[in-house]
Parts: C-alpha cells; structure tokens; sequence
C-alpha cells in the first residue's frame, strides 16, 4: 500500500513539474505583452556579450503608451525606439541595431523562473496545436526582461 501511494505521489509530482516547465516556456499572447509593457520601465540585458567590450550589456528602457521605448545606457546615453505588438504574438522593436541588426526585428516573449522575460527570435519558437513555445533546438534567447516596474522610471 505504501508503495502504491509512493508511486502515485511521484506521478503527480512529475505531472506537476511538467505543467510549470510547460508554463514557463510557454509564448505570452499579444495581449499579455501589451499589459505587461505599456508605462513599463525595465532592465534589458543582452544574452551575448558585445564584440566590442566582451561584457553582457544592459540598460534601463521605458516602453511608452505611444509605441516609443526609451533607453539609457549606464553612462547615461539615451536612445529612441519605437516598438509594437503583433497579432502573431510578437513584440516588434525598430531601429534595434544593437541587438538584431537594422530595421524591424520581432521576437517572442517566455516566462522565465526568475519573475522576468526572455525574447526569443522567431526561429526559436516552434508551434503545436495552435500554442507557441520555445524550441531549445533552434537557438537560444536574445534579451533578457527584468526588475519590470510600472511608470517611467529613467
């Protein structure tokens, strides 16, 4: 019998796991995106280091009601931006050559298990059953989002 209900509890507790790693990897929809950040201020830090400096870089970055994000830079350098959110589910940033090259770049937004978001490219989501995740296979992530807080806070 106590096998039994050590064998069913493991179960569960597998199912469960299962459930929050789904959760986590798990594409936000385009309105979950646009909630999260309209009047957001947010630490972004690069996945990869800088050819440059070979440091990760971050900024701070507001992410405006008008579709403009501003960014600062630590030594105080500001930048502008304009983004945007797709029916696809994807958050659209132009102007980003920083981080993706010239022109509109569009990626996907994940949970992570550390209260922030990774953005992912568009090559790193794969799709089933009309639910997108991220497809370790593909490629990793690109930015990542934290310390979010409402209001502009540059």
């Amino acid at each position: 019998m106590k096998k039994t209900i050590g064998c069913i509890s493991g179960v569960l507790l597998f199912f469960l796991w299962c459930s929050q790693s789904l959760a986590i990897d798990s594409v936000l929809k385009a309105g979950e995106i646009s909630t999260l950040l309209i009047d957001t201020t947010i630490k972004v830090t690069e996945a990869k280091k800088d050819k440059k400096t070979g440091k990760i870089l971050s900024y701070a970055a507001y992410f405006a009601d008008n579709g403009t994000i501003r960014i600062q830079h630590h030594g105080g350098e500001t930048e502008f931006f304009n983004w945007s959110v797709k029916r696809d589910d994807t958050l659209c940033v132009i102007n980003t050559a920083r981080v993706w090259g010239s022109g509109p770049s569009c990626g996907y937004l994940v949970r992570d298990n550390q209260g922030g978001y990774k953005v992912y490219p568009m090559k790193s989501i794969s799709s089933e059953k009309n639910k997108k995740y991220v497809s370790v296979k593909k490629g990793g992530h690109v930015l990542t989002f934290s310390n979010i807080k409402k209001g502009n806070q540059l």
